[in-house]
């Protein structure tokens, strides 16, 4: 239709007339008319803008023989849409989505296959065909760099190529290598250049995500578009477990319209283990320090040629956590003296699972899906936020239980609907009824008589036996219509409505329960997008406006304790541009800008009912975020490969909501006016041969506080405390092929991460040479992967030795995170 070309062919092939359905990008003519019509002869006859394929269907002759096979990366996941050619010859094909692919009527003997496709290593294999036979192999493609680093530039999926050329600022980061691997996604996204990640203690502690600077809720999280902790997982990204994803994207302060996100400093979103034709799946097992269990599966059941489909995912995390930390501990006298002592009270348990299924290609829906998920975690708290009064009784849980219908369908490649309707009900529990002391041993604290002291119930001061509920309804409309090749245009929706509710059982009777009154939030985000293509694809303009649109209802509490209800409407509007310039081959520019909004969610305005108190009169983040990017990718004459990228970024932010308080208790308050400024870069180098690959990526930020009035205007050009300025990783491996069979390997690896010292608090603030510092770290991991193929089933063991030198780790606080900690992994992939 865009070509005004026309083909015309034989109707009389009664066996032909079916119905079909396939998708082709940039694919040869001859491929998609084999993939149509089958692998008959076909002839061409074109005159003018007519084009007649005449096929005629030719007996098989004696001497020849079939050939079927599929082509599997090292993770035994298909390769789509790859080429498959007889070298010297002029006989090629293409394989399915499934990389299986057939060649018809060859001659006996035996052929060189060559193999090719975007984002693969070149693979050449010798195949034997027999007369009058079929022969069947499976055949082993090697990832090229651009899918073996953890951030890609161009991947073999066309939607990660199309999303990676867009004038959006993203980076995708892929866990291929990572699933193999025993690091977490925490620290695999903490590799990621402008990401930092700062965690509370060892697995399932709390982490604090930050990109440019900006952090936590400022940064939306999704899985497939859905905002995470709607989708199960309650326990913060860091947490996910990597071998249930394909890959993350990361959007750096300019957020596209389809996720109705008000993101003030970004978007990640996590794409889950995809769907593929055939069955399959995968199953992980790792252990380690520490007490530390991990186990994920998943099964993908979607029959070739059938519309429905099935799909599973489940994981079952555990710890210990027992490290050893160094703390001060009272001696008989009461004095403090340094002691190294084991964690007692820090168990971690997480587990979880999700059923997917639905219906594809149907008139009515090209994709029905219906997915219901649980997870639940348990988790011991084993001292105060700095790290000096060690706890022994607190403890925290929770669960998460919803699910959601999304239905998609497109139109003539002209107009596309997504719309998903979802319901998500989580849960959490803080239990602090201690009536003893317990020191840092995990013995109880006992009196000169050696009788046990007892003290009022609480660890934290006042007992606790706190339940709340939070309840999401949301919906998330988005529609594309493509007005040419050149001009696209693009709307969405998202409405959310959100409940808490909950108690704590031990509040005293004249003391007003905060989690009992009626807290809901409203919130309705919309937008519009435009995008524009030209010079042959060599620019690409995309602009966008969004609405922000928040009514917050809620009880208030007077001097008198009386009851009241009040209620807060807020409105913004927000804009923003990207633009994306290939100079040629090599070189690409991007620069992109957004007028971005964030408003409060449940926790900063009505707190959790124990660790942090309700704000509700806390304002909307509001923030000019800024983006210029380069990046140089070359390809030497001995094939091996660079890239480099850098992005200068700004981040100007009013209203910034932070976390402030004390050892004990904390509050989400307003900071009048922060500047976040810096420059990424990230470098990548890979072999001609493609065995060695080196990588190296540092972030320096300026984040200051520049508040002339108000309660922290005594801090005016401070930076922020508590936040790392600069930091940056390096990781490198080496390949060793072929080492007993033609199908498996040995990788050798290594990953290090340094992080410069920063103040813990107000860097104005008293003495320098005497203010509290967490020091600057700087650890490595090494270990080993050897992965084998058998009967396209994969086979991978990982033995991994992580902080090698036993470096003590800090991060936010001072807590002191696990020291050196050995882990193994295995995966079987079928």
């Amino acid at each position: 239709q865009q070509t005004g070309y026309s083909i015309n062919y034989a109707s009389s092939r009664a066996d032909q007339q079916r119905k079909i359905s396939k998708q082709y990008t940039n694919a040869r003519l001859a491929d998609v008319i084999r993939g149509v019509w089958g692998d008959d002869a076909i002839k061409l006859e074109a005159q003018g803008k007519t084009i007649d394929l005449l096929i005629v269907k030719k007996p098989k002759k004696r001497g020849k023989g079939d050939l079927k096979g599929t082509l599997l990366d090292e993770n035994a996941q298909p390769v789509p849409f790859a080429t498959v050619a007889i070298k010297g010859t002029n006989i090629g094909v293409s394989t399915n989505a499934s990389g299986q692919f057939e060649m018809m009527g060859l001659p006996a003997g035996t052929h060189t296959l060559a193999i090719s496709s975007i984002g693969y290593v070149p693979t050449e294999a010798r195949i034997t065909i027999r007369q009058n036979e079929t022969t069947s192999t499976t055949i082993e493609v090697p990832v090229s760099v651009q899918a073996l680093q953890e951030v890609i530039g161009e991947g073999q999926a066309q939607e990660v190529k199309e999303l990676v050329a867009s004038a959006q600022a993203v980076t995708v980061v892929e866990t291929r290598v990572a699933k193999v691997q025993t690091a977490d996604l925490g620290e695999v996204m903490a590799r990621t250049q402008g990401v930092n990640i700062q965690r509370s203690g060892g697995l399932g502690s709390s982490a604090q995500f930050s990109l440019n600077g900006l952090t936590n809720d400022q940064i939306r999280f999704f899985l497939n578009g859905i905002p995470l902790d709607a989708m199960g997982y309650i326990n913060g990204l860091a947490n996910v477990p990597v071998n249930l994803i394909d890959r993350v994207e990361i959007y750096r302060g300019v957020v596209p319209i389809r996720f109705g996100a008000d993101a003030l400093g970004g978007a990640v979103n996590i794409i889950s283990n995809g769907n593929f034709d055939g069955t399959g799946g995968s199953a992980s097992y790792q252990l380690g320090s520490f007490g530390t269990h991990r186990l994920a599966a998943n099964f993908n059941h979607r029959p070739i040629g059938k519309t429905l489909f099935i799909n599973f995912a489940g994981f079952y995390d555990r710890a210990r956590n027992n490290y050893k930390i160094d703390v001060e501990v009272p001696d008989a006298r009461g004095r403090l003296t340094a002691q190294t002592v084991e964690r007692f009270h820090d168990d971690y348990l997480a587990r979880g699972g999700n059923l997917e299924f639905g219906f594809h290609n149907k008139p009515w829906a090209d994709k029905l899906t219906v997915r219901g998920f649980y997870s639940a975690i348990d988790q011991d708290i084993q001292h105060n936020f700095v790290m000096t009064v060690p706890y022994g009784g607190l403890t925290t849980g929770g669960s998460s239980l919803g699910g959601l219908l999304k239905w998609e369908k497109s139109w003539e490649n002209k107009l596309s609907i997504e719309n998903t309707v979802g319901l998500a009900y989580n849960e959490r529990e803080i239990l602090d009824t201690a009536t003893v002391i317990y020191k840092w041993d995990g013995e109880l604290a006992r009196d000169l008589g050696g009788d046990i002291i007892r003290r009022s119930p609480g660890e934290r001061g006042r007992p606790s036996d706190v339940t709340f509920q939070d309840r999401r309804f949301y919906d998330r409309f988005y529609l594309q219509y493509r007005l040419n090749p050149q001009h696209q245009l693009r709307l969405s929706s998202a409405p959310t409505f959100e409940a808490r509710g909950g108690e704590n059982a031990l509040i005293g009777e004249d003391v007003v329960d905060r989690l009992t009154l009626d807290n809901q939030l409203f919130t309705f985000i919309s937008g519009v997008e435009y995008e524009y293509t030209a010079l042959g694809d060599k620019l690409s303009f995309l602009g966008f406006a969004k609405s922000y649109v928040q009514h917050l209802t809620t009880d208030r509490v007077d001097n008198g304790g009386q009851i009241f209800e009040s209620d807060r409407k807020t409105s913004n509007y927000g804009a923003g541009a990207s633009l994306r310039y290939n100079l040629n081959d090599q070189w690409q520019i991007k620069a992109s800008y957004e007028r971005a909004t964030r408003l409060t969610n449940l926790f900063e305005v009505f707190g959790d009912g124990l660790f942090i108190t309700a704000n509700l009169d806390l304002r909307p983040e509001r923030s000019h975020n800024a983006n210029l990017s380069a990046k140089f990718k070359n390809t030497y004459a001995s094939k091996a490969s660079l890239d480099v990228e850098t992005n200068l970024f700004l981040r100007q932010v009013e209203d910034l909501i932070q976390l402030l308080g004390t050892d004990e208790f904390f509050l989400h308050a307003n900071i009048a006016d922060v500047a976040s400024r810096g420059v990424e870069l990230t470098s990548r180098w890979t072999s001609g041969d493609q065995k060695a690959r080196l990588e190296a990526s540092g972030t320096y930020i300026s984040y200051v506080n520049n508040s002339n009035t108000g309660p922290y205007a005594a801090f005016d050009g401070d930076r922020l405390p508590n936040r790392p300025y600069f930091f940056g990783s390096a990781s490198g491996s080496y390949s060793f092929k072929q080492l007993t069979t033609n199908h498996d390997e040995l990788v050798a690896f290594i990953n290090s991460r340094f992080v410069n010292q920063f103040f813990r608090s107000w860097e104005s603030v008293g003495r320098r040479d005497s203010k509290q510092v967490i020091p600057s770290q700087f650890t490595q991991n090494i270990g080993l992967t050897y992965n084998t193929l058998k009967n396209s089933r994969r086979l991978s063991f990982t033995a991994e030795l992580q902080n090698i030198f036993n470096v003590k780790v800090f991060d936010f606080f001072g807590v002191q995170r696990p020291g050196r900690a050995f882990y193994v992994k295995s995966i079987f992939n079928f």
